[in-house]
């Protein structure tokens, strides 16, 4: 039989995962708790452990199915653990352990003299699925060693975790034992080379690497190539090994090696390669400063020499040229290198190219002229390297190939014809030079030539844009100017073409073809030379004078108003000058009857006096020629006509009548008579006006209003050709006709017809508003009109007796009121204001409800039916509201039979609905009528006997009741709202203070029950008695305890002893026990066996199995429900000792023996106390 005891602590479950575990103590794994949980499948099969790897297992009775583990001690503190044991379905299954230490190592630790009673600090054999140990003070570097074993021999997980990792006091466990993790020292790396870093863990389930950016993506193995410095750390996961074990290295860079940029080198070529350069010229430019006892500088063909340092050149080395040095500095101490190039160059010997000829221009007529030598020098280059070459002048051949001396100024060198030598030499190599030569030559510049004189003529051809120039006279003016030289002249657009010589012209003859004045240009040289840039040039002012330019002139024309119809007027031509001459003072104007006359080269017959000439020769029209003269001589001719326009012809003496409007004023349209003054002539206007000399002005004083009022009186018509704006003046006396006095028709007034609120007619009777209007004359006749337009014509006339209304509401109609046999027929019209009112509207009315109360039943209630006004007037107190009990009443006319006391009415004639007719109108006597009914609405329908609830006694004198059982019993119509209240007050109010509990406890009591019926809105009341039952109140029982002598979990109880103790003290009752809650609440399966109850071990947990014992009053249905507790505690089992055996030392066969000193054995782990 297994013991039962354990050392117990509160867990947090942080631990390692490891999968291998080990059966012998000569194989034991290491562990570490890093974090996770240690789980490994648990051993099976196996047997007990080898005795000979401990001098004893402890409390193990048995150590079956072992497996062996180590650890060691990082920091210093408590450590604990947590162990458990679960099989392939996650049941708990016995699990048992030993641990030894603290030891020095090296493992594997075993063997008695390592694993001994001495050296145990924990140990378990109980039948638990979990067991935990301590380990306190637990020192660094310490190694323990553990075993674990599998009792029910179940295949399974065994699970070992330490609990207080991170808690204050906790130490730690060494993991570096599990899966030792290093990437090695930290190393220099120099700049721009690389190397691997390795875990020493191999073929693990992931590698994550990172450093100070984070994560380095792409590397998930064993190894990474580092490039520059950084901290790297890697990550690993690996079964058998400490989860995320981490380990890291830090890369550092040395500094950088500072070199300089060496110059490239180069050679002047001549001859045949190669040629020889001295490389270690750049050797200081290179090491900037740097110490060569402590650098190292080589040569190189390649950049790959370079970096590898071999092969290397000399420092005097041949070459072609063409060519790249690379070049390796490297620091004796960390090794770390640094590179540069520079270029072998090769300068090739010049080439200097013979220049054309240099001309000069002699500008003083001393020979000499001022060269800038410095021009030839692209020439003698032709595309070689400026900056590769100096170029000197020379007078001399000698001096040029010595490098003698040289011109000091070859920008600005003065000299006649003669040969300059050059001399090209190389930047890099004084002796690597050519040379060439090429001549001077000066040319006369014929500097006295100045501008000829400006020539001047009139444009040919009018309009043409182009007029023609002899040049001779400048060009012999030109030549004058040099006489003892030779010119070659020749004539350019401008100044400059006149300088290069481009586009020359034509000369002598010199055809322009600007309109107005023209500057061109002479470039005048010495004949022969062939210096192109000695040179004068001067300009000629070509003036092309224009004809006078005379615009379209407008036809002169009069009216015939001297001796019409004759056609002849007298003219002022003068007054055209300005027209003509657009203003121009300068220009001469003269007149003349023929063209001959005016185009002669010397005009004659011009008109002697053009300011007084008259047309007799020509009556009607006349041809008019101009002549235009401008200073310069220039003249310009055109023509225009005289015309003499007729008069309109008009009809005078008219007489205008028109009826008076008021005492001696009519109002005339003037206009009408326009047709018959202007006797219909076309394109003429006609304008009145009161006098004679306004009408001749004709720009103020018109007539302008229309109609023009006015009595008796002449006005004056000016009749006026729009096109000639000749005109003739006609009278017209204006004649008002006499109208009687009228008078103003009252307004009329009716209701609608037809109650049509949004169309509002009625019928007229117009008769007493036209009687108004006559105002008692006889000789007037009176028509009545819709429209203002119709009454002034006459059409459409209206009945005046019925008149309908076509506009809805209000509407004017207008009365046309002729004189008799007035011509033309005077009339005048009048207006009469019409306004249909509206009749008073009702909206539909709401019935008038109420409940039935008042002797309930019968369907009669009390009608205050003003309450009711503001609803059917919409609160306008202009009307007047009273109530029939038939249309026809209400309707009436003049309306009889209204309800004599509308406030108090009582539906006596009509039980539950009468119908109430209510008549409203406004002040107008407009009316309309309307219906609504009076209803009276019956009560909620409940129960008439008393209803009750009943509730067992909870506690003392209360019990609780469930108040939804009581609906049933007062309503059967499900939509009824039904609430509960303490007080018949509160139930009337029927706030939110009833009742709300359910179930409700409470003693015996009367409830206030109110019922509303939310369709109708009426409410009925009634009461609900509660009555509490006397119940049976079991007392709360002491638990049952039973030795478990076989400790298998079970035990017998006698149920008996409390069922009889429950009835004694209760009295009248029914006592039952029952082993679940749902068994004792529906007094189902008691127990039958209650003397002597086996516990039943699927109902018992840690012990202990509750039981429900049912207690039922004999009086009524009330119970009570009480739990029992059936403790089982397992029997202290001891340990069969070894044998006892002493020695007889006197061979007697008795020896005294100490049988104490065997308690401990068998005691075990069993509490001596």
């Amino acid at each position: 039989m297994k013991k039962s005891y354990l050392y117990l602590f509160l867990l947090t479950f942080i631990g390692i995962n490891i999968y291998a575990q080990s059966p012998t103590a000569e194989e034991m794994s290491p562990f570490c708790a890093g974090g996770n949980t240690l789980t490994f499948t648990n051993t099976t099969g196996e047997g007990n452990a080898n005795p000979g790897s401990a001098q004893n297992y402890g409390c193990l009775s048995t150590t079956p199915n072992p497996a062996w583990f180590y650890m060691q001690v990082g920091q210093s503190g408590t450590l604990n653990f947590f162990i458990s044991q679960v099989d392939n379905n996650g049941q708990g299954i016995d699990v048992d352990f030993i641990a030894w230490g603290p030891f020095s190592g090296p493992p594997p630790i075993f063997g008695p003299s390592n694993l001994n009673s001495n050296t145990q600090v924990g140990c378990s054999y109980s039948a638990n699925a979990t067991e935990s140990f301590s380990i306190p003070g637990a020192q660094s570097g310490q190694y323990y060693v553990v075993l674990l074993t599998n009792y029910s021999d179940d295949p399974g997980q065994i699970s070992l975790t330490q609990t207080n990792i991170g808690q204050n006091g906790a130490g730690t466990t060494n993991c570096d034992i599990v899966c030792p993790l290093t990437l090695g020292g930290d190393f220099e790396l120099c700049p721009g080379s690389s190397a691997t870093i390795t875990a020493s863990i191999e073929d693990a389930t992931s590698y994550q690497w990172t450093n100070g950016n984070g994560v380095i993506q792409g590397q998930t193995g064993p190894s990474l190539v580092v490039t520059g410095p950084g901290t790297y750390t890697v990550i690993v996961n690996k079964p058998g090994c400490v989860a995320n074990a981490s380990a890291s290295v830090t890369v550092t860079e040395p500094e950088s090696i500072d070199i300089g940029a060496p110059d490239d080198l180069s050679v002047c070529a001549v001859g045949p390669g190669p040629y020889t350069y001295n490389l270690s010229e750049n050797a200081d430019a290179i090491l900037n400063g740097l110490d060569p006892d402590f650098f190292a500088l080589s040569y190189h063909t390649s950049q790959n020499d370079a970096n590898e340092g071999v092969p290397t050149i000399p420092s005097t080395y041949q070459s072609n040229g063409g060519q790249t040095v690379f070049v390796r500095v490297e620091d004796f101490t960390t090794g770390c290198f640094a590179t540069t190039s520079f270029q072998l160059l090769t300068n090739p010997g010049p080439t200097a190219n013979q220049p054309l000829m240099m001309p000069g221009c002699d500008d003083d007529d001393d020979g000499l002229a001022t060269f800038n030598l410095l021009e030839q020098n692209a020439d003698i280059l032709l595309g070689q390297n400026a900056a590769d070459y100096i170029i000197t002048y020379h007078t001399t051949f000698a001096d040029a190939d010595d490098n003698g001396p040289s011109i000091g100024t070859p920008q600005a060198y003065q000299s006649g014809d003669r040969t300059v030598y050059v001399r090209v030499t190389s930047v890099s190599d004084v002796d690597c030079y050519a040379t060439t030569s090429f001549a001077l030559e000066v040319t006369t510049l014929p500097d006295d030539v100045t501008s000829p004189t400006p020539i001047e003529i009139c444009d040919d051809v009018e309009g043409d844009g182009q007029a023609q120039f002899d040049l001779t006279p400048a060009i012999n003016e030109i030549t004058a100017q040099e006489p003892g030289m030779t010119l070659t002249i020749t004539l350019h657009a401008n100044q400059a073409d006149a300088d290069s010589g481009a586009s020359p012209l034509s000369l002598p003859s010199y055809t322009t073809n600007e309109t107005q004045n023209q500057t061109v240009y002479f470039r005048v040289i010495e004949a022969g030379s062939t210096n192109e840039d000695c040179y004068t040039t001067v300009a000629l002012s070509l003036t092309v004078n224009q004809k006078p330019e005379i615009p379209a002139i407008a036809d002169f024309e009069l009216c015939d108003q001297n001796n019409s119809p004759d056609g002849i007027e007298e003219f002022d031509l003068t007054v055209k000058n300005d027209e003509i001459t657009g203003n121009d003072t300068t220009l001469t104007v003269s007149y003349y009857l023929s063209q001959a006359n005016a185009s002669a080269p010397v005009p004659t017959g011009a008109i002697a006096n053009p300011s007084t000439h008259t047309n007799t020769a020509s009556p009607n029209q006349q041809t008019i020629y101009v002549r235009v003269d401008s200073p310069e001589g220039c003249f310009s001719t055109s023509s225009f006509n005289l015309i003499v326009n007729p008069l309109p012809l008009v009809t005078q003496g008219l007489v205008y009548n028109s009826c008076e409007i008021s005492p001696g004023q009519a109002e005339f349209n003037l206009s009408t008579r326009n047709a018959e003054i202007s006797q219909s002539a076309a394109g003429v206007t006609v304008t009145y006006f009161e006098t004679l000399l306004a009408a001749q002005d004709g720009t103020t004083g018109a007539i302008t209003a229309t109609p023009y009022v006015s009595g008796p009186r002449t006005v004056y018509a000016r009749v006026e050709n729009t096109a000639t704006q000749c005109y003739e003046i006609a009278e017209l006396q204006l004649d008002p006709t006499e109208f009687p006095q009228l008078g103003t028709a009252t307004p009329l007034e009716v209701c609608d017809n037809d109650g049509n609120a949004a169309q509002l007619i009625g019928t007229f009777n117009l008769t007493p508003a036209i009687n108004e209007i006559l105002n008692g004359e006889t000789n007037l006749t009176a028509t009545v009109h819709t429209s203002l337009a119709n009454a002034n014509l006459g059409t459409a006339p209206q009945s005046q007796t019925a008149f309908t209304n076509t506009t809805s509401g209000t509407q004017t109609v207008f009365v046309r009121v002729e004189l008799t046999g007035s011509n033309p027929v005077c009339f005048q019209v009048e207006t009469i204001a019409l306004t249909v009112n509206p009749n008073p509207v009702i909206a539909p009315i709401a019935n008038f409800e109420l409940c039935d109360d008042n002797n309930a039943g019968d369907g009669i209630e009390q009608f205050d039916l003003t309450v009711k006004n503001d609803e059917i007037t919409a609160n306008n107190p202009a009307l007047t509201v009273t109530y029939y009990l038939n249309q026809a009443d209400a309707s009436a006319p003049v309306p009889t039979g209204a309800i004599a006391n509308p406030a108090n009415h009582s539906n006596t004639a009509s039980p539950n609905e009468q119908t109430i007719w209510t008549r409203v109108q406004d002040a107008n006597g407009c009316y309309a009528v309307r219906s609504f009914l009076l209803v009276v609405k019956p009560l909620p329908a409940i129960a008439t006997a008393q209803a009750q609830l009943f509730a067992c006694e909870e506690t003392p004198g209360e019990g609780e009741f469930n108040l939804s059982d009581a609906d049933a019993q007062i309503i059967q119509n499900p939509n009824y709202v039904i609430r509960y209240y303490t007080s018949q007050l509160a139930a009337n109010g029927g706030g939110n203070d009833n009742i709300t509990q359910n179930p409700y406890s409470s003693a015996n009591r009367t409830l206030f029950v109110r019922v509303d019926d939310p369709q109708t809105g009426c409410t009925i009341y009634t009461t609900l008695e509660l009555e509490v039952l006397p119940a049976p109140i079991a007392p709360a029982q002491t638990p049952l305890e039973e030795c478990d002598f076989n400790n298998d979990g079970v035990a017998a109880f006698n149920l008996d002893a409390v069922i009889a103790q429950i009835t004694a003290q209760l009295g009248n009752v029914t006592v039952t026990v029952h082993e679940t809650i749902e068994d004792a609440q529906f007094d189902e399966n008691p127990i039958t066996n209650t003397a002597s109850y086996t516990n039943v071990t699927g109902f018992t947990n840690n012990g202990i199995q509750t039981v429900f014992i049912l207690v039922q009053s004999a009086q009524t249905e009330c119970f009570d429900i009480v739990e029992l507790d059936l403790i089982v505690r397992p029997v202290p089992e001891a340990t069969t000792p070894a044998p006892y055996q002493l020695c007889d030392d006197d061979e007697d066969g008795i020896a005294i023996f100490d049988l104490s000193t065997k308690q401990a054995e068998i005691l075990g782990a069993l509490n001596p106390a």
